[in-house]
């Protein structure tokens, strides 16, 4: 039988990081879902705040594990209640920690809804998975409204073939731009590699990550590690409990011993996650960008893992080596009461002027 509980202190949580990561394995295998990308996010960007962990088990086996914080926001000129999993920060993965068996989503639905003061609910994934197609299943059997919102999508690469036949697979100006590339840094000095696993190295390596990200165009731009100070203890955090596990990798190109670009990517499951990458503004003509991206995939096949997930948005540099685009949507379930559902009917007018009236 499910056995459905709520646990308020996170802390309390560590306790099953073990289990918690085996149920990440048996369904996604998602790295933005383990315990430590988890527990991160709850130190740095909410704060240690308290959330409701909904906690779901049958014959003592972890069925689910879903985190959830209220935010109370305006939608349409309504104060409204979202309940939100604390997952989608960082990778536009996001997802739900739920088993597929039996009637697993529909208990948590049902908890959610008979348990807590909402207006909307959000919910992360691709359509084609068990927690989207039954959400919006259970929306419908309920008499729920719902929308579906398109996220980023996330460019992927496959590893599945030899490196020459995918490079063979690009344009004949693709290859000889990144040779040229590769040339042209080797030519300027002396070039190197160098990686970064251990705990040991990881204040190192996010302080040298921190510097290369300040002098980039990213810090102009305002999306560098360092323009939001919660990013950067995010990415900090995060380094260290990998190092742990044996996930993180940190690659600092360097020119004559001085590093020019880094590329900060957990290794988890089979899959490169590329989170974070950046050069310095000064070295652009020599486009250490590419050949950083270069070197670390032609790594992650030296590793022998099966992909190379660029994370993030369908960026140009990105599409240029990916195989496709893995998509992403938020479902938004709202409750049955008159202000949801005039926030949800509002939305749907909204959407409709869009179309039928010129910009």
């Amino acid at each position: 039988m499910l056995h459905i509980y709520e646990e308020n202190n996170f802390e309390n949580l560590k306790e099953m990081a073990v289990e918690w990561n085996v149920l990440v394995k048996r369904g996604l295998g998602d790295v933005a879902l383990t315990y430590e990308w988890s527990s991160t996010l709850w130190e740095v960007h909410l704060g240690r705040k308290a959330i409701k962990t909904i906690i779901l088990e049958e014959d003592n086996e972890l069925r689910g594990v879903m985190p959830l914080y209220e935010e109370h926001t305006r939608k349409n000129g309504l104060k409204v209640v979202e309940l939100n999993p604390i997952w989608n920060l960082y990778s536009n993965h996001g997802g739900a920690l739920l088993s597929g068996e039996e009637g697993v989503v529909e208990a948590f639905l049902e908890y959610v809804n008979g348990n807590y003061q909402w207006d909307i609910l959000k919910l992360y994934g691709c359509l084609e998975s068990e927690i989207c197609r039954k959400t919006i299943s259970w929306a419908k059997n309920t008499g729920r409204k719902f929308s579906i919102k398109a996220n980023p999508g996330s460019p992927f690469l496959k590893l599945d073939r030899p490196l020459d036949q995918i490079l063979a697979g690009k344009s004949a100006n693709f290859r000889a731009n990144i040779k040229r590339k590769e040339r042209k840094l080797k030519e300027a000095g002396d070039l190197t590699l160098d990686k970064y696993t251990n705990v040991g190295e990881v204040e190192m390596a996010i302080d040298q990550i921190c510097e290369i990200e300040k002098e980039s165009w990213k810090h102009k731009a305002g999306t560098a590690i360092t323009s939001v100070k919660r990013q950067e203890l995010f990415f900090r955090g995060l380094a260290l409990r990998a190092a742990e596990q044996g996930w993180l990798r940190i690659y600092f190109l360097s020119l004559d011993r001085v590093p020019v670009a880094h590329e900060f990517a957990l290794v988890y499951e089979g899959v490169y996650y590329m989170m974070k990458t950046s050069y310095k503004e000064s070295f652009g003509n020599l486009s250490p960008g590419v050949v950083i991206q270069w070197l670390t995939i032609k790594d992650a096949f030296s590793m022998g893992l099966r992909e190379y997930d660029f994370l993030g948005a369908s960026e140009t540099y990105k599409l240029e080596w990916a195989d496709g685009v893995r998509e992403h949507n938020t479902v938004w379930v709202f409750n049955k009461k008159w202000k949801p559902e005039f926030v949800f009917e509002a939305g749907r007018v909204k959407q409709t002027l869009k179309r039928l009236l010129p910009l």
